[in-house]
C-alpha cells in the first residue's frame, strides 16, 4: 500500500479523494432535497461517491475487487439517477444489467482475471435474453435454458480457477 504518484503518497491522494467525495455528497444531498425536491436521490449520491472512492482505491493500489465494486456502484448510481430525470424507466433493468457487464469487463481488461470476462459475458447475455423475454420475443423455457447454461459456464470457470490441494 506504499508508493507515490507524482511525488505524493497514495494514502494522501486517497484521503483527499475521500474527503472531497464526502463534501460533494453533503452538497448534492442538500441540493437534491431543497432544489430538486427529490430526497430519495441521497442514496444514489451515496452510491456514486462510495463507488468513486472504491474505484480510486482500486486504481491506486491495484485491487481488483475494489475496482469492480467501485465501478459497479458508480455506474449503477449514475443509471438510477438518470432514470429519475429521464424516461429510462421502462428499460432500467437492461441498463442495470449492462452496468454489471461493463464493470466485469473493465475489471477483466485492467486486472486480467478470467472470471470477470466470463461473468461479463454471462450477465450481458442473461440481460439480453431477459429483455427479449419482457418484450415477449422468446418463451420463458428458452430463457431458463439460457440462464442455466450461462450459470454452468460461470461455475465451471470458477472451479477451474481454484487452486486445488494435492
Amino acid at each position: 500500500m506504499k508508493g507515490r504518484v507524482f511525488g505524493i503518497k497514495k494514502n494522501i491522494i486517497l484521503r483527499a479523494i475521500t474527503f472531497s467525495m464526502l463534501f460533494s455528497f453533503i452538497i448534492l444531498t442538500i441540493v437534491s432535497i431543497f432544489v430538486f425536491k427529490r430526497p430519495e436521490l441521497w442514496f444514489f449520491w451515496f452510491c456514486l461517491f462510495v463507488g468513486v472512492c472504491e474505484l480510486s482505491k482500486g486504481v491506486l493500489f491495484g485491487i481488483a475487487s475494489s475496482f469492480y465494486l467501485g465501478s459497479l456502484l458508480a455506474a449503477l448510481s449514475l443509471v438510477c439517477t438518470l432514470s429519475k430525470f429521464s424516461v429510462l424507466q421502462p428499460s432500467l433493468v437492461l441498463y442495470i444489467g449492462l452496468c454489471f457487464a461493463v464493470s466485469s469487463f473493465a475489471t477483466y481488461v485492467l486486472f486480467s482475471q478470467d472470471v470477470h470476462l466470463v461473468l461479463s459475458f454471462c450477465v450481458l447475455f442473461v440481460t439480453l435474453y431477459g429483455y427479449l423475454l419482457t418484450k415477449k420475443l422468446i418463451s420463458f423455457e428458452i430463457f431458463i435454458d439460457f440462464v442455466v447454461s450461462f450459470l454452468l459456464l460461470l461455475l465451471l470457470t470458477m472451479l477451474s480457477n481454484i487452486k486445488w490441494r494435492k
